[in-house]
């Protein structure tokens, strides 16, 4: 075998030169599992908070307006009455008593003990008259179909029960027509509209609205 093949021989028989495969930065790897880790922690630490802390609803109807109207959005405190009970004016959040798989959204006008009045529309709370200046009479436009029901009572309210009326007052399915709500079914305090849109726009004005 002449030297020229013989070199050629060689070339094709030696394996091809091994390249290294370039490798990041050691950070890189770590930053991607901090940045993993931290967004797991943050899913976590969200379903925690809805599950123990705060609750998301939406209401279905205008039973409480002006306060809470069709389309808003809004959060409640899972902690608000934890060791206490509401107070009068307080906007709740409840299983409906006739069937507890429904949420609720009502304003609390009195506690276990109190006697309750309503004399044509305007309620009376152990013989005093109550300020409500949230009260509007807006009609089954707004909110549900029910008889008006202006008066009402005297009731004292049991032990461990609420006595709770919608703001929209000629419209709206509350303790005059079902009962009291038991403290067991208070799911929590609503605190403010997070969002609210009707069928064709978002009511950027009523976006962190206070519930009180």
């Amino acid at each position: 075998m002449s030297a020229l093949h013989w070199n050629v021989f060689l070339s094709a028989a030696q394996p091809p030169p091994i390249t290294s495969r370039k490798k990041g930065p050691p950070g890189d790897k770590l930053k991607m599992i901090l940045g993993l880790g931290t967004f797991v922690f943050i899913i976590a630490a969200l379903i925690l908070l809805k599950i123990f802390v705060f609750g998301t609803y939406k209401s279905p109807s205008g039973s409480m307006a002006p306060t809470i109207v069709i389309g808003d959005h809004f959060f409640v405190s899972k902690l608000a009455y934890k060791g206490s009970i509401p107070d009068r004016g307080d906007v709740i959040v409840f299983k409906y008593p006739m069937n507890e798989s429904l949420d609720y959204v009502k304003r609390v006008i009195a506690r276990e003990g109190e006697k309750v009045t309503i004399n044509d529309g305007i309620v009376y709370v152990n013989n005093k008259r109550i300020k409500e200046d949230y009260v509007q009479f807006l009609g089954s436009e707004y909110g549900i179909k029910v008889p008006p029901m202006r008066n009402f009572g005297p009731v004292t309210i049991p032990p461990g029960k609420l006595f709770v009326l919608g703001d929209n007052r000629d419209s709206s399915s509350d303790s005059r027509y079902w009962g009291f709500v038991p403290m067991e079914n208070v799911k929590g305090k609503a605190l403010f509209i997070y969002w609210s849109e009707n069928e064709d726009r978002v009511r950027s004005d009523r976006i962190g609205g206070k519930i009180h």
